[in-house]
């Protein structure tokens, strides 16, 4: 029997520091051609008490 995994290095868990109250992190494709359409997602890091909503166009 032969068992393969495929792991892709953007699945591999990792430490993002945070040094501003608001930051955000987008994540690509890794490969993008031209005429490609895609979403980009984003993770949103708040750090500050005081900010509540956050909203992206």
């Amino acid at each position: 029997m032969v068992v393969a995994a495929r792991t892709m290095p953007t699945a591999l868990p990792i430490s993002v520091p945070v040094r501003n109250p608001l930051m955000v992190r987008p994540t690509s494709a890794e490969v993008i051609s031209p005429g490609d359409q895609f979403e980009l997602p984003v993770n949103v890091f708040v750090t500050d008490a005081k900010t509540r909503n956050v909203s992206s166009k």
